[in-house]
């Protein structure tokens, strides 16, 4: 013992000295370890669940962050290849972008565009009350919509329709302006054409150019001016012998029977009498046919009584040809001559009805010039300009007369070939693809490289009614023969499903 080494005084307890011998244990300190214990993995928990959840959010955000910059891509795309002209300036007006379109209509590049204001466009014809209207509006914060007369670098003068919109930040305040704008020219000459046309025309009707005429109502003529030799070759004399279908081509005659019709129905009933007014086709005594316009109104005499018609008609073979000039200028792609994308979504669909309804076949060929954007890369525009047209030209040529070629898009154009097999129409299509080979197109450094095609070809199926189904097929087999080499032909029935 510790006493008997002398370490511990004689009869010293050792009860309690150096361990209890009946321990009561102290549960406190255990439970507070175990409560700071799990206090800790809440925390942890705690912790890792909001890591977790801002790892999540930062997914959805970087998610709506690539989602944005595809569709802000898909913007930039389209405003680079947009048809219109696309400004954008600061609040000093001092210009920051301008898009391909721009340099194409005005002339100058985006390098002598950016750092300077729209006022290199003014031509100074441009009324000042329209730029002070412009300002008023975009001072409110609203957008302006009018037209500019403007000049191009070269100096020429050309017409603007503009949309200008002030584009606002997150608080509602303007920070750049939008300007959209397209070259109406063209449209303006036109107009100004039929202008010029219709005051002619006015200026001749005062003169008594007019045909004035009168009629009962059994359709027989009981006047006609002598003005009429000038309008029709036949004297007045040989017209009053004419009934209406003599004196009109089948389709005005039934138009103009029809408004007869009406006028003796009213007169039978004791009703006012309506006028009519219509453009019909009148058959010339050498063989051509005219355009006219005629007014027709109820001539009364004193008492009230209804004594017959009166008729004005009057020349309009030059503004028809005017409008058939717009409507030609409506449908065509003003680049390659072709008809355009419109015009093919309205005449597929008849075209498909009319070879059904006649158990005839058809075929819809799309075709794509290969590589067309190294020619633009390459070669500048005006190049890729020059392939489109001779191309377009080359497959002008080698047009029946029923089929209808048409700029689809870019450097796609489409073909209806109506009453022409799948068979029939490979072939052709096969000549043409060789053709597009041997082209030879000029351009500023001597001769544009070999040029050629994909083509991809479909027939109408028994029955078929939807166009878009038939455009879809050929533009289907179009691709395949992209995915097989290029420049080759893949029909419908041959493409990989």
């Amino acid at each position: 013992t510790y006493a008997g080494i002398d370490l511990l005084p004689q009869h010293f307890s050792l009860d309690g000295f150096l361990y209890d011998p009946n321990p009561s244990p102290d549960l406190i300190w255990i439970y507070r370890g175990l409560t700071l214990a799990l206090l800790l993995m809440g925390m942890i928990g705690g912790i890792a669940f909001y890591i977790y959840r801002i790892n999540g959010r930062l997914g959805y955000a970087l998610q709506q962050s690539r989602q944005a910059e595809i569709e802000l891509r898909k913007l930039s795309i389209a405003i680079d290849q947009s048809p219109v002209s696309v400004v954008i300036t600061d609040l000093d007006t001092v210009i920051q972008y301008v898009n391909p379109r721009f340099t194409q209509v005005t002339g100058y590049t985006a390098a002598e565009a950016i750092g300077r204001k729209p006022h290199i466009l003014n031509s100074g014809l441009t009324p000042k009350t329209v730029f002070k209207e412009m300002w008023i509006a975009l001072n409110q914060g609203a957008f302006w919509t009018g037209e500019f007369i403007n000049r191009r670098k070269n100096g020429d003068v050309y017409y603007e329709e503009a949309c200008i919109s002030p584009v606002t930040n997150a608080d509602g305040r303007a920070t750049h302006y939008v300007a959209v704008k397209l070259d109406i020219t063209q449209r303006k000459q036109v107009e100004e054409a039929l202008r010029i046309s219709e005051e002619r025309h006015r200026l001749l009707a005062d003169n008594a150019t007019d045909v004035i005429w009168t009629m009962n109502l059994e359709g027989r003529f009981t006047y006609i001016s002598p003005s009429v030799a000038k309008l029709r070759g036949y004297s007045a004399a040989e017209v009053m012998q004419q009934s209406i279908d003599q004196a009109l081509t089948p389709e005005s005659a039934e138009t103009a029977l029809k408004g007869l019709g009406d006028l003796i129905k009213a007169v039978q009933t004791g009703q006012p009498l309506p006028d009519f007014r219509g453009e019909l086709e009148q058959p010339c005594k050498d063989g051509s046919t005219v355009w006219t316009e005629a007014t027709v109104t109820a001539m009364y005499n004193a008492a009230g009584e209804f004594k017959g018609l009166l008729g004005i008609t009057r020349d309009i073979t030059e503004r028809r040809q005017m409008q058939e000039a717009l409507r030609e200028q409506a449908i065509r792609d003003p680049l390659t001559g072709l008809f355009n994308r419109g015009y093919l979504d309205e005449t597929l669909p008849r075209e498909l009805h009319r070879c059904r309804r006649n158990g005839e076949p058809l075929a819809v060929a799309m075709l794509d010039l290969d590589h067309f954007k190294r020619f633009n890369d390459n070669h500048g525009h005006r190049a890729g300009d020059s392939v489109l047209r001779a191309v377009s030209d080359l497959l002008n040529r080698s047009l029946r007369g029923g089929d209808i070629a048409c700029r689809y898009g870019g450097e796609e154009l489409t073909v209806v070939m109506p009453n022409s097999s799948l068979t029939a129409a490979g072939v052709r299509l096969e000549k043409l693809r060789q053709a597009v080979t041997e082209l030879q197109v000029p351009c500023e450094e001597g001769e544009l490289p070999a040029i050629t095609v994909s083509i991809g070809v479909a027939s109408a199926k028994l029955a078929e009614t939807e166009a878009a189904a038939l455009l879809n097929r050929a533009d289907a087999a179009l691709y395949q023969a992209k995915a097989r080499g290029r420049n080759c032909i893949v029909n419908s029935e041959e493409a990989d499903p």
